[in-house]
């Protein structure tokens, strides 16, 4: 019986120390690649998560900040399939390193589809709101932004700060 002490008590303490131990850790949505377009490079999903987006009549409800890098795109959201719920207006404000454009595109979560896309004007700093004219109720969506040079171009390794919210409404 002490045999069996000194050799199976240290391997059950070293198991419950390695089992308290352990800390909590979270599974990453799966992202779609299809979605993505190629000429815009890598594609890292925010870390906001999924949501769903519900009626705000016409009251900005503010999403969040994040600092990026030439093109992001956000986890999905699924618009609430109440009624009311028909037209997505995404109002977004940034700052960037340098004279850039920020283009912003509302896109279909599952098939890539890009039910809406604006461009600001060239500047450091601006906002720009991309609004959908057809009926998004009950849809799973994703935000993208894009940081373009003055020229319009995909600029890859230019840093953006931006700031979104959304309104959802009739």
């Amino acid at each position: 019986m002490k045999n069996f002490t000194k050799r199976i008590l240290p391997v059950l303490m070293a198991m419950v120390m390695i089992l308290c131990s352990s800390s909590v850790a979270f599974a990453t949505e799966i992202f779609n690649c299809d979605v993505m377009p190629t000429s815009y490079g890598d594609v890292m999903p925010l870390s906001g998560g999924e949501e769903t987006w519900t009626y705000t009549g016409n009251t900005k409800r503010h999403v969040g900040s994040f600092n990026m890098v030439g093109s992001n795109m956000t986890k999905t959201k699924t618009i609430d399939s109440n009624s009311q719920c028909k037209y997505l207006t995404i109002a977004t404000t940034y700052t960037c390193s340098s004279s850039s454009k920020l283009k912003v595109e509302i896109v279909d979560a599952s098939t890539g589809t890009v039910y809406a896309s604006g461009v600001s004007k060239a500047s450091p700093s601006g906002s720009v709101s991309v609004q959908t004219y057809s009926s998004v109720q009950g849809k799973k969506l994703k935000i993208r932004f894009i940081v373009q040079d003055a020229n319009g171009n995909y600029a890859p390794n230019r840093s953006c700060n931006v700031d979104y919210s959304y309104i959802l409404n009739n």
